[in-house]
């Protein structure tokens, strides 16, 4: 029964309204949403990417996802705000630089030199550590 998934000020509510009052479950959908709006998922914004900030130590790759899963759910794709917003999110390091120093008008531009830029480092990364086990070790000294 619905009622029993029901806690605190959601039970005081639907234990309040009159028998009858409610007829219908979209009418008691309405209800509900009028009388609790907090709990209504309110839509993305285009200014929402603003809030999406690169922290301190994350990979750019991850910040790339986070990035990408709330433009995904944005009603509107204003590309130049897509690309400033990003921009604006990350903090000081080469990849930004390059951001400012070349801009990008559409934000497939941004996405597809982060990529690149997110593989040539990994490539880096892959080639260090193996030339690195590929040095003779140190002698012991006695």
């Amino acid at each position: 029964m619905l009622m029993d998934t029901f806690t605190g000020t959601t039970l005081q509510w639907f234990t309040g309204i009159p028998d009858g009052h409610i007829t219908s479950f979209p009418q008691f959908s309405k209800l509900f949403i009028e009388q609790f709006p907090t709990n209504k998922v309110k839509p993305l914004k285009l200014y929402d990417l603003f809030n999406v900030k690169k922290k301190e130590g994350e990979e750019l790759k991850d910040y790339l996802n986070r990035f990408c899963v709330i433009r995904v759910r944005l009603q509107t794709h204003d590309e130049e705000m897509m690309v400033a917003a990003f921009v604006q999110g990350m903090t000081t390091e080469p990849f930004s630089d390059s951001l400012i120093r070349n801009p990008t008008k559409t934000f497939s531009e941004v996405r597809e030199r982060a990529i690149a830029h997110i593989e040539a480092k990994e490539t880096i990364l892959r080639k260090n550590g193996s030339s690195r086990s590929k040095q003779p070790k140190p002698k012991e000294s006695n």
